[in-house]
C-alpha cells in the first residue's frame, strides 16, 4: 500500500491516500457502466455522458477517500499514533486526507484539460518516481553493499534484465493476418491485398494490478473499524 501511494503512506503526509480512491472509483464506475443500462447509454451518448460518468467517478471518489482516510485515522488511534485520540482529531485527520485525494483528482483532470493527457496516470507516475531514490538505496545495501562482485553483477542483470523483460512485454505484439478477396470491378480483378490486425500481448496493461491491489487493501481498511485483541488470540 506504501509502495502504491508513492511512499506517501508511512510519510503520513495530506496525500496519504495519492490517487487511488480515484483510479478505484474509475474501475468500479466502468464496471457499473457495463451491469447498469443507463450508465451504458451515457456512455454511449457522446461527451454529454461522458461528463455525467465522470462527474459520479467525482462522487464515488470523495465517498473511498472518506471511507479509506476514516478507516485509517480510527485504526491508527486505536494503536496509539493520534495524539490525542478523540473525535475532533479524528474528523481532522479525516478532512485533510480526503481533500488531500479529491486535490490530486483536480490536479490530474487539470493536467488532462490542458492538452497535456492521462494526467491520473501523471500523478500517479510523480508518487511512484518519488519514491525511487529509497528504492536504489535499498537495493543497494540488501544486495550490493558488502557484497562479493560476481553477486553484485549478477543483482545488476537480474535488474537489467526485468526492465528490458517489461518493455518487450509492454510493446510485444500479435499479428493475426487478414487475406481480402478479389472483387470483379468491370473486366478487372481488384482486392486480394494481405494484411494483419495487431493485437498487443499485454492489451489490459496495468490495470488489473492496479484493480487487484485495490480489491486487496479494502479488508485491511475495513478491519481497522475493528478493534483486535491479540493478546486474546491462540
Amino acid at each position: 500500500f506504501n509502495a502504491m501511494t508513492g511512499d506517501s503512506f508511512s510519510n503520513m503526509s495530506i496525500f496519504a491516500l495519492s490517487i487511488t480512491p480515484y483510479i478505484t472509483s474509475s474501475i468500479i464506475i466502468q464496471l457499473l457502466t457495463i451491469a447498469i443500462p443507463k450508465l451504458e447509454e451515457m456512455q454511449k451518448d457522446g461527451e454529454e455522458g461522458r461528463k455525467k460518468i465522470q462527474e459520479y467517478t467525482r462522487y464515488t471518489t470523495v465517498a473511498l477517500a472518506l471511507l479509506e482516510s476514516s478507516a485509517m485515522a480510527i485504526g491508527f488511534g486505536r494503536q496509539g499514533l493520534l495524539h490525542d485520540f478523540n473525535a475532533w482529531n479524528v474528523i481532522i485527520a479525516v478532512i485533510t486526507m480526503t481533500t488531500g485525494s479529491a486535490l490530486l483528482m483536480w490536479i490530474g483532470e487539470q493536467i488532462t484539460s490542458k492538452g497535456v493527457g492521462n494526467g491520473i496516470s501523471i500523478v500517479l507516475l510523480f508518487n511512484i518516481l518519488s519514491s525511487i531514490p529509497d528504492d536504489i538505496k535499498s537495493l543497494y545495501y540488501r544486495f550490493i553493499f558488502g557484497q562479493s562482485i560476481p553477486v553484485m553483477a549478477g543483482a545488476a542483470i537480474l535488474i537489467a534484465l526485468m526492465v528490458v523483460f517489461v518493455v518487450v512485454l509492454n510493446n510485444a505484439e500479435r499479428r493475426i493476418p487478414v487475406q481480402y478477396s478479389k472483387k470483379m470491378v468491370g473486366r478487372k480483378m481488384v482486392g486480394g491485398q494481405a494484411s494483419n490486425i495487431p493485437l498487443k500481448i499485454n492489451t489490459a496493461g496495468v490495470m488489473p494490478v492496479i484493480f487487484a491491489s485495490s480489491i486487496m487493501s479494502f479488508p485491511v481498511v475495513i478491519s481497522q473499524f475493528f478493534p483486535v485483541d491479540y493478546n486474546t488470540i491462540g
